[in-house]
């Protein structure tokens, strides 16, 4: 809290320090972001070029250093694409100009691979028992899909699994058995597990 000094303005007191210090990642991926807004402003259009192109090279040295921390960070992959882009046209040279785009347009792509990863993935199968027959189903040459509609919790485990649209002779039951036993990698949103709804189709040949 400010004190009042004797000019009757408050009287700033001592800046505490963080409790927590940043880390090394945290440092280079604020110097890689505040490079990227500053020659990405319209207002610095006239600056000198040479002063952009050192602001850009602290940039690019920094989200390099970041994501040789974490390499699949698409924040900081981000950032290096659009200070890529920023050298590009400063650059006079139209053979450098060409790679530094292609360059881009792999980071471009890669960070928005890692983006959509991270905001969502689907389940995927990794374990389970296979739907058997019946006897009096094989001996009636019945074959066809059961498709069920489940749950798959935090865990990957299938929970509150229906049919949705079975078949005769016990087969509906048949596939209920075996996709319960049915493990999964979990779905996955802004990289955590989450439950979630999902249709699987059980093949009886």
């Amino acid at each position: 809290m400010s004190s009042w000094g004797s000019t009757g303005f408050p009287r700033r007191g001592r800046r505490r320090r963080p409790t927590t210090a940043p880390s090394t990642y945290e440092i280079l991926s604020a110097v890689a972001d505040a490079a990227q807004d500053r020659v990405s402003r319209e207002e610095e259009e006239d600056e000198d070029e040479k002063v952009q192109a050192e602001v850009i090279e602290i940039g690019l040295q920094a989200a390099g250093r970041a994501l040789k921390i974490r390499k699949d960070d698409y924040m900081a992959i981000a950032a290096k694409s659009q200070l890529l882009r920023e050298k590009a046209e400063l650059t006079r040279d139209e053979g450098e100009r060409r790679a530094l785009l292609i360059e881009v347009g792999k980071l471009r792509e890669r960070s928005a691979e890692l983006r959509h990863s991270l905001e969502a993935t689907r389940p995927e199968k990794i374990s389970g028992n296979p739907a058997e027959l019946t006897e009096t189903a094989r001996k009636a040459g019945i074959t066809g899909v059961v498709i069920i509609s489940a749950v798959i919790d935090e865990e990957g485990n299938v929970v509150d699994a229906r049919v949705v649209k079975g078949l005769p002779m016990g087969l509906d039951q048949k596939a209920l058995e075996a996709v319960r036993t049915w493990k999964f990698k979990p779905a996955t949103a802004f990289g955590k597990p989450v439950r979630v709804s999902y249709t699987m189709t059980v093949s009886f040949q």
